[in-house]
């Protein structure tokens, strides 16, 4: 920096000189703010990143839960078909009320193609409302 060679001079580079300190120090407030802003947002990341390692454990025990529950099922749907087969009468599947999909008339009319002539009267009359569309 060039020593002033005036009065005038020395001023006018003070100015400059208060400016560019005023504007450092606006600068580092705003970056004060900017580091409190990413610190509470690093908080907030590992605060979610927490809550989804516990859903995610919590997912995992339910599938596990699921899967017991659809092993009972199974287990017990058997046992209902071995009572039923040890009457002498041949066992059906077991269907929950739940699990009842809503076909399309195009499957449901390739499904009645397959059926013997006997079957397909029950099989229409049971359908009839969509295949009648």
């Amino acid at each position: 920096m060039d020593q002033p060679s005036n009065l005038h001079d020395a001023l006018t580079a003070l100015q400059a000189a208060r400016a560019d300190v005023a504007a450092l120090e606006s600068l580092t407030a705003e970056h004060a703010l900017v580091v409190e802003a990413l610190s509470a947002n690093k908080a907030k990341v590992s605060e979610l990143c927490e809550a989804i390692t516990r859903a995610d454990a919590d997912r995992l025990a339910l599938a596990q839960e699921l899967d017991a529950l659809k092993a009972t099922q199974t287990d017990a749907a058997a046992k209902a078909n071995v009572i039923v087969a040890s009457l002498g009468v041949e066992p059906v599947a077991i269907q929950s009320e739940q699990a009842t999909v809503v076909r399309s008339s195009t499957e449901l009319w390739a499904e009645y193609n397959s059926l013997s002539i006997y079957e397909r009267n029950a099989f229409y009359a049971k359908h009839k409302d969509v295949l009648s569309k």
